[in-house]
C-alpha cells in the first residue's frame, strides 16, 4: 500500500485556479479604497455646504436681508459674514466671497473649484431643479471625470410669476446642494 505524503499535481494546480479567480473578482473591490474615501469627502463637503448655507440664511433672515447683498458696508452686510455676497438670502455660488468663504479649514488647493458654470438641462431633470441656474461645482484636484463633485446652485429670483409675496416683495428659489459621487 502506498502512503500519500503531500497534494498531487492536479489539486495543485485547482488550488492555484481557484485563488486566481477569486483574486481577480476581490482585487478591484478590494483596491477602489481611494474612490470610496473621495466619494465620503465629497459626501462630507455636501453636509458642510449644506449646513453652512442654513445659518447663513438663518442669519440673513433674521436680519431681513433678502436681496442681493455684496457683503461690503452697512445694509449690504448679513452680520457674522462679513464680505460674503449673498443673494435671496443665501451665499452666492462665486469664489472668493462666496459659499466656500463660509466654511472653516476649506483648503481650496486641495479641489478643482468650477465658478459660474449654469445648471444643463440633463442635470435640471435629474436633481428636479430649473435648467440655467448658477452654480459652483468643487471635486477633488486629481479626478477629472464630471460624476465626482460637489455642485452648490445658487438662489436665483422667481421668473415664473411666482416671484412675488403677497407684500409685493420679491422672492427666491432656494440655494441647494448636490453630491455626485458615482464616478470617485
Amino acid at each position: 500500500m502506498r502512503k500519500s505524503a503531500g497534494f498531487t499535481l492536479i489539486e495543485l494546480v485547482i488550488v492555484i485556479v481557484i485563488l486566481g479567480i477569486l483574486g481577480a473578482v476581490a482585487a478591484p473591490k478590494l483596491f477602489n479604497l481611494q474612490g470610496d474615501a473621495y466619494g465620503a469627502n465629497l459626501n462630507a463637503m455636501k453636509s458642510s455646504i449644506s449646513t453652512s448655507m442654513t445659518m447663513a440664511n438663518a442669519k440673513a433672515q433674521i436680519q431681513g436681508k433678502f436681496g442681493d447683498l455684496k457683503g461690503t458696508t452697512g445694509d449690504d452686510v448679513v452680520t457674522g459674514y462679513e464680505n460674503i455676497e449673498f443673494i435671496g438670502g443665501y451665499p452666492k455660488a462665486i469664489n472668493p466671497k462666496g459659499i466656500l468663504d463660509t466654511l472653516d479649514g476649506f483648503e481650496v488647493a486641495r479641489y478643482k473649484v468650477t465658478l459660474d458654470k449654469t445648471i444643463t438641462s440633463a442635470e435640471a431633470a435629474k436633481y428636479e431643479i430649473t435648467a440655467g441656474r448658477t452654480a459652483l461645482r468643487i471635486s477633488p484636484a486629481t479626478i477629472v471625470k464630471d460624476d465626482c463633485e460637489v455642485t452648490y446652485v445658487q438662489a436665483r429670483a422667481q421668473k415664473d410669476g411666482t416671484g412675488v409675496d403677497n407684500t409685493g416683495a420679491e422672492t427666491y428659489a432656494p440655494a441647494l446642494v448636490f453630491a455626485d459621487t458615482v464616478g470617485c
